[in-house]
């Protein structure tokens, strides 16, 4: 009898707790607000009406309304703990009977339990009620042995305490049951939700796709379509539900295209994956693709893609028509047009090499550029700077002497321009290079002209100090017949190596000299061109003077040319103090790999704007000037890799500073 009433508590319990976890599963998918109150409050409804459904039994009376209350401290914490304490002991309180137990087993359970949540609020529920039984038999014996309740009847505290551990059991097995059953049918609703999601944006991806998708299966000897989506169909008046799907190829395309296509269809069907191109009677390019799903060895249906490829092709026709063109321009050009690699291999030469140099492009695609160079010292210096270029990525111009194959030679002025990769690494130097010997000789032509006139300009200035010697000459030479003691025939001797130096000096400047770069001493060059300029100047009353370091600076010139070159300036500087003044020639070797030689004069300066232009042909500040000075001393100067800077104020004076690179073994001596 006794079971069956415990069997029927247990269910109206299992009734209980099952009730609200089954509509939480399957009617609110969102959090309740509140929920650890309102679970309280029906966790203590529960417990009241478990009282009144208490089981009678020798005397003995049973009921399970302490786990709720312990279930309600796992699920709920503290506080609907609390809330199912307050509904549990104002039922038991309505009952009536002996109290003080009562209140101390509720009182002492809602202390212990709550202390309890404190250390474990992080443990599952499960492990919770565990804990939170035992706790609930520690205080239950304390009590049975503090109020002496039937102490002698271990039996039926034993019973008492497993009909509470039976409810615990079952009710958390009900609750942790259908709480999966809650969050599974939440997972399940959020992943419909989600392929819902998918399915829609699948179709809006594929109705947006700037192609066709389709299917095709064969039934009875023909190809019927059974899926059908994508933009394309709209650019060909097509709407694919309904004249595509379940439809075949001739009932929504034109004979002819029928024809083209079903023998790759049937290709497809036979397993093979076919790719082939169409063009629309609209002017539309597509490229298609049929791939065969294949099941157990058979082919049961083709998939097929199409894209519109009519803006690729116009651009393949659009690169072809450039490539056509600069090739035509590449092919017909006298401009020498190269392609080299990082390693300075060639893989590309115009056909003009061979018009210009005599080679074939054949002859030179894959070759290293090095036997193009008849001069050592002309690859080295170009080869510096292609290695600059691939370090730094900046195009560069030089000129050189290049090397034909009949064995002639060329004068080239060249241009290199690296060209950049996706990844911004160099992949190519494209080199444009010019034929300037024409060029070069009439700068040569320039040039001498320019000596002429330099040396007409000068011999006044010479036969004014020639004739002071000679008049010297002709008073000793009077008295050399009188009588000839030795003082006066050796000033006669040093009078005439003086006519001779200055003579001498004349013939070699006058005289035409080929190119040849030799190591010299800056300073006996300067003191040379000091010499040569010194009866000019003092003719306007204008003092020469050098400042310069007691050590010597040598570098690697073409003597005659650079000489030149200062010869232009420093005259310059002396015609621009008409009344007289001091030319200061300075060389300053404080740097490493250069000198600086300064020319500053004390005349009347030259305005800022006209500055620029100086250097241009024919664009002189003098009255029978020609303006080719100045320009020949910047190319001299730049031929010997360096540079010309001119800075001047009005009624100042003009200053022009002249940078040349030392030579290396000078600049080995001063590391040293």
């Amino acid at each position: 009898m006794i079971l069956r009433e415990f069997f029927i508590n247990l269910s109206i319990f299992s009734l209980l707790v099952s009730t609200p976890v089954v509509i939480r599963s399957f009617t609110f998918n969102k959090p309740i607000p509140y929920g650890a109150i309102l679970g309280g409050i029906y966790a203590g409804f529960v417990s009241v009406i478990l009282m009144y459904f208490t089981i009678h039994d020798g005397g003995f009376v049973y009921d399970i309304r302490f786990a709720p209350l312990i279930l309600s401290y796992a699920y709920f914490g503290p506080g609907g703990g609390l809330i199912t304490a307050v509904f549990n002991l104002a039922g038991r309180l309505y009952v009536g009977g002996n109290l003080a137990p009562v209140l101390a087993g509720v009182i002492g359970n809602v202390i212990v339990l709550s202390l309890l949540h404190f250390y474990m609020g992080r443990f599952h529920p499960i492990k919770k009620t565990a804990i939170y039984f035992l706790a609930n038999v520690s205080m239950y014996l304390l009590i049975v042995y503090w109020f002496s309740i039937l102490t002698d009847q271990v039996i039926f505290h034993i019973a008492y305490l497993g009909f509470i551990l039976a409810g615990l059991i079952i009710g958390s097995l009900l609750i942790e049951s259908h709480q999966k059953l809650y969050h599974l049918s939440k997972n399940l609703c959020e992943m419909y939700k989600l392929a819902e999601d998918y399915q829609r944006e699948l179709a809006r991806t594929l109705n947006e796709f700037h192609g066709a998708i389709f299917k095709f299966k064969k039934k009875n000897g023909r190809f019927i379509h059974t899926f059908a989506e994508g933009y394309s169909y709209q650019e060909v008046d097509i709407n694919p539900r309904t004249q595509v799907i379940g439809k075949e190829l001739q009932d929504f395309l034109p004979s002819p295209f029928c024809d083209h296509i079903l023998h790759h269809y049937q290709a497809a069907w036979e397993g093979k994956v076919v790719q082939f191109e169409m063009t629309w009677s609209q002017g539309n390019s597509y490229f298609f693709s049929l791939r065969p799903t294949m099941e157990q060895g058979k082919v049961i249906e083709v998939v097929g893609t199409g894209v519109n490829i009519t803006e690729k092709k116009q651009m393949e026709k659009a690169i072809e028509e450039s490539e056509a063109k600069y090739r035509l321009i590449a092919e017909n050009t006298l401009d020498l047009i190269a392609v080299m690699n990082p390693q300075k291999l060639f893989t590309f030469i115009s056909p003009s090499h061979e018009v210009v140099l005599g080679y074939h492009p054949n002859e030179l695609i894959g070759k290293d550029p090095k036997f193009l160079f008849p001069l050592p010292e002309e690859f080295e210096r170009i080869n510096t700077g292609i290695n600059r270029m691939l370090q730094e990525h900046s195009s560069f111009t030089f000129e050189y002497r290049c090397a034909r194959k009949d064995g002639g030679y060329i004068q080239l002025e060249s241009r290199c321009v690296p060209v950049k990769g996706k990844d911004q690494k160099l992949e190519h130097i494209v080199i444009v290079s010019r034929d300037i010997t024409e060029r070069k000789q009439a700068e040569e032509l320039l040039l001498r002209s320019e000596k002429l006139s330099i040396v007409g300009e000068l011999a006044a200035g010479v036969a004014h100090e020639i004739r002071n010697p000679l008049t010297t000459l002709k008073g000793f030479v009077q008295l050399m017949k009188e009588e000839s003691p030795k003082p006066y025939t050796d000033l006669l001797f040093e009078e005439l190596e003086r006519i001779e130096l200055i003579t001498n000096e004349f013939l070699t400047l006058a005289k035409p000299q080929a190119v040849e770069l030799r190591i010299i001493n800056l300073g006996d060059l300067i003191q040379q061109i000091k010499e040569i300029l010194t009866p000019l100047a003092l003719i306007t009353n204008i003092q020469i003077r050098i400042v310069t370091s007691i050590r010597p600076v040598y570098i690697r010139c073409d003597v005659n040319q650079l000489k030149q070159a200062f010869i232009n300036l420093v005259k310059n500087a002396i015609e621009s103090m008409p009344n007289g003044g001091e030319v200061i020639i300075e060389l300053d070797d404080r740097d490493d790999d250069y000198v600086m030689i300064i020319i500053q004069d004390q005349g009347c300066g030259i305005p800022k704007d006209i500055i620029p232009r100086l250097g241009e042909p024919f664009y002189t500040l003098k009255e029978k000037g020609t303006g080719l000075g100045l320009m020949i001393s910047q190319k001299i100067i730049k031929d010997h890799q360096g540079s010309l800077h001119i800075e001047s104020e009005l009624n100042l004076g003009t200053k022009i500073k002249i940078q040349l690179p030392k030579y290396e073994e000078e600049k080995m001596k001063r590391a040293l």
